[in-house]
């Protein structure tokens, strides 16, 4: 049943009135936010150039609020789909090009924020339901991958993470390909 074909993944990234949560009487607004999306499989090439990268297979991003993240995805069972999000001091400030992982971006401002642990690709068209969930200190990379203090800037944005440890939780429609679909 397993195709060896690839599907397109395409990931809508909803406007930021749509990714705003209210956590008790505080809103957290999503403007200053880069997302990009990792899919990772035992049969899918992968890589972690170092201490400080997470394993990548297909990788993509960064992208703001309103926008798309495509991938080219081999067809099979047993995928992981992981989206993060960098936040910029500004949402003025452009997101950051990514080639092959995070680059120079400081990890503890970098986070998990949504992920789907496991799906198949059989077909030209899956639909996922991926729940965003809001940044934390443990939902950083650096925490997450327990990275050494070298993957750490020496200079971080402000109030880059909201101090809540509570969780929002927005369905984010799945894609629209011929592969898979993050509405």
């Amino acid at each position: 049943m397993q195709d060896k074909g690839g599907s397109r993944v395409v990931l809508k990234i909803p406007n930021t009135s749509t990714l705003s949560s209210r956590v008790g009487r505080f809103t957290y607004s999503w403007d200053r936010a880069c997302f990009a999306m990792n899919v990772t499989a035992g049969d899918i090439e992968s890589t972690t150039d170092t201490a400080c990268e997470i394993r990548r297979g297909v990788f993509s991003g960064m992208v703001p609020p309103n926008s798309t993240l495509t991938g080219e995805v081999k067809r099979g069972s047993a995928r992981k789909f992981e989206l993060f999000a960098f936040f910029r001091t500004s949402a003025a400030e452009t997101c950051p090009t990514l080639t092959g992982g995070f680059g120079t971006l400081d990890r503890k401002n970098v986070y998990l924020v949504g992920k789907v642990d496991s799906f198949d690709i059989d077909s030209d068209e899956v639909n996922l339901s991926v729940t965003v969930t809001l940044p934390t200190t443990a939902t950083s990379v650096y925490a997450l991958n327990s990275m050494p203090a070298s993957c750490v800037a020496t200079v971080v944005p402000e109030s880059s993470v909201a101090s809540s440890q509570a969780r929002a939780r927005v369905r984010v429609p799945v894609v629209s390909l011929p592969g898979i679909a993050f509405p």
